[in-house]
């Protein structure tokens, strides 16, 4: 008993540092933007999810906190799972007719055109080269083919976002159930912070020294206005607003504080200011009024505007506590004079004259490129009210309803993490995800004036960089920045942590307080079936990784093949180029195969396919094979995400460059017909 009693507790304390540090690495990997970011994560986190999980198996008490909210979130990952679920034609044709109507739309048009006779055999005949036959990739996208559709209208990216959405509930679940006493929870928060003080030192000394790339070291490949490891001052500033959050708990609930308030006399005060705690302290307050200097150094009007308010709606939040009134009071304003002494002395101009450009902004909302995006976005809302366009479809679905007043880029999201919500979701969506919100506040507010001064300011100064997310989102796209969403998941299994480790009162022989009422009581894991469930999960998360692992490798043979083709361009000597060539389309077998979950990857790969077959300086019989990977991908890509116009762009060029011309107009008129409204596209052109 006494080696199972220590496995466990190796096993839980393991998986809780594996989930911190994944959230933590999430954020300093660029904000995990790119896949093979996020799936790293995605599958450390799920390794401390299986650890996590026998530990429980084995465990002689186990149970599992907050269970109705665990429920609320499995409910969730079922609601996506059901988004990407083939279901009868008739079927999605009652729940979601938009999402059928394009799906049976843009089928039609790729089984005509996808493959001809000519293609097939042509195919055929490659298949001794040097890259690997198109054969097998064709018919494996032929074998797609049913009479079943999807709720979700990219199904692809649904399925992606269900591997987030995994990792998201168990980074919350790890760390809510694994954290035990003071000492953990204190541990987490002092881990938190101190990266959150080094990302903004690093960032204030980037922004300084002016270099154009992420720390010195990385060229994003789409560029950006970069602010610390992220390609986007916003989302930097989401970011430390929530590690702020930490920082203030730690400094509202630290016994250092409670101790320098407790002055007798000022000799004493003297004294004290002498010692080592003191020093800590003065540390402390200093990294936290860095990170809050940052947010206002990287100029973001929605991190610093949100920080705001987030700090004064806790200020007035404490009214309703009469036990944390004059304390928690007293350091949230001493905290918000250091933040403003660190924007003086870095210099508080440039934040001033940002913040005025806001009222550019109020005075005619309407034609703010930002109001006109979710206006459009809630239209995706009106054509799939219920199940939504399918998580992660949004930058494929959007162009559909696009105003021609916004310029013709891409929107990746609607600038507005709230109105995506809803477009992609639903109603049944988000009511879900809403539901399960409630019942976290429910699960920490019910038990609040129960708990110990410590814990409730813990939790006081966490809610600042909730309200501060939870106000940005509603002009910004922060939390669609895996690296934010992480920290987000993470920081709700601190709060739930902090309730239970707060709870006063005797402790049970598990460690566990007794908690008589809400959702906040633990569920205890006592019998042979719960036991058998908790061996099924395991067993299903093993699965995720698996599958996760996969996507992984897709991805990285999709960085793989983009660095080949880059060094190919740069290469002056011919054979050398055209060996690289040949190397990189090897590397497309593997993007066609393990990577067709992400319809981007699989169209830029068509991209640079394109260039390589109509590439003089390559011999013909190796343009051919580049001809037939640049039709399977491009098909693949269209079959990923069938109502991307871009997609059906990129294969109406590539049947154009292979001398298909009545099927490449017929892909064309399809990208058209998906296009911005008022915008006219053109074969090798993108807009007019």
């Amino acid at each position: 008993m006494a080696n199972l009693e220590r496995a466990e507790y190796t096993l839980r304390t393991m998986a809780r540092w594996i989930a911190i540090f994944a959230v933590i690495l999430s954020a300093w990997l660029f904000g995990s933007a790119d896949g093979w970011n996020y799936l790293l994560i995605c599958q450390l986190i799920t390794v401390a999810m299986i650890l996590w999980l026998v530990s429980l198996t084995i465990a002689s008490q186990a149970y599992v906190r907050a269970p109705a909210l665990t429920a609320v979130l499995l409910l969730l990952t079922a609601f996506v799972g059901v988004q990407i679920l083939p279901l009868p034609r008739h079927v999605v044709e009652v729940l979601n007719p938009f999402s059928a109507a394009i799906q049976a739309d843009s089928r039609s048009v790729l089984e005509r055109v996808a493959f001809s006779d000519d293609q097939d055999s042509t195919a055929e005949e490659v298949a001794p080269g040097k890259i690997s036959g198109g054969a097998a990739e064709k018919r494996k996208i032929d074998s797609g083919k049913s009479d079943s559709f999807t709720l979700s209208i990219c199904p692809s990216e649904t399925k992606r976002s269900l591997f987030l959405l995994i990792a998201y509930i168990g980074a919350f679940v790890i760390i809510a159930n694994s954290i035990r006493s003071w000492g953990h929870l204190r541990g987490a928060a002092v881990v938190f912070v101190i990266s959150g003080f080094a990302m903004s030192l690093l960032g204030i000394i980037h922004k300084f020294s002016g270099s154009p790339v992420i720390l010195w070291f990385h060229a994003p490949r789409y560029g950006g206005e970069i602010f610390g490891p992220f390609t986007n001052p916003n989302h930097f500033a989401a970011h430390i607003n929530m590690l702020i959050g930490v920082g203030l708990g730690l400094y509202l609930s630290s016994s250092r504080i409670r101790e320098a308030l407790a002055w007798p006399e000022w000799r004493e005060r003297r004294a004290w200011l002498s010692t080592s705690r003191a020093s800590t302290t003065a540390l402390s307050v200093f990294a936290v009024s860095l990170m809050g200097g940052a947010v206002c150094m990287s100029l973001s009007r929605g991190g610093i505007t949100s920080f705001v308010a987030a700090v004064g709606i806790t200020f007035l939040l404490t009214t309703f506590f009469p036990t944390v009134k004059r304390k928690a009071r007293f350091r949230l304003i001493a905290g918000s004079i250091l933040v403003i002494s660190i924007v003086i002395w870095l210099g508080w101009r440039p934040v001033i004259e940002e913040l005025f450009t806001l009222e550019l902004i109020a005075r005619n909302p309407v034609d703010d490129a930002r109001f006109v995006a979710t206006g459009n976005t809630l239209q995706i809302l009106g054509a799939c009210p219920w199940f939504g366009s399918g998580f992660g479809s949004f930058s494929h679905v959007f162009p559909v309803f696009q105003a021609s007043s916004l310029h013709f880029g891409r929107w990746m999201h609607a600038h507005n993490d709230w109105a995506e919500l809803l477009a992609e979701g639903g109603i049944v969506g988000t009511a879900i995800f809403l539901f399960a919100v409630i019942r976290w506040v429910r699960c920490i507010g019910t038990q609040f004036a129960g708990i110990k001064a410590r814990a409730e300011l813990k939790i006081l100064g966490l809610t600042v960089g909730f309200l501060a997310i939870a106000v940005h989102s509603f002009w910004d796209y922060s939390l669609h920045k895996p690296g934010n969403m992480f920290l987000l998941a993470a920081l709700a299994g601190l709060a739930v942590a902090a309730v239970y480790v707060g709870q006063s009162g005797n402790i049970t022989e598990n460690g566990e307080p007794p908690v008589e009422s809400g959702c906040s009581k633990p569920c205890f894991i006592r019998t042979t079936f719960s036991r058998s469930l908790m061996l099924l999960l395991v067993a299903a998360v093993v699965v995720v990784f698996f599958l996760q692992n996969r996507a992984l490798r897709g991805e990285l043979a999709f960085s793989r093949f983009i660095y080949m083709h880059k060094l190919a361009e740069k290469t002056r000597i011919q054979a050398d180029s055209a060996r690289i060539f040949l190397q990189a389309a090897l590397e497309s077998d593997e993007v066609i195969q393990l990577a067709n979950d992400n319809p981007d990857a699989l169209r830029e790969t068509t991209a640079f396919l394109f260039d390589m077959m109509i590439d003089r300086r390559l011999p013909d019989e190796v343009r051919l094979q580049f001809r037939n990977k640049a039709v399977i991908s491009a098909a693949a890509a269209v079959k990923a995400a069938p109502s991307d116009y871009l997609s059906w762009l990129w294969l109406a060029r590539v049947k154009a460059g292979t001398g298909m011309w009545s099927e490449s107009e017929s892909c064309l008129e399809r990208a058209r017909s998906l296009v911005i409204p008022g915008h006219k596209l053109w074969l090798f052109r993108s807009a007019e």
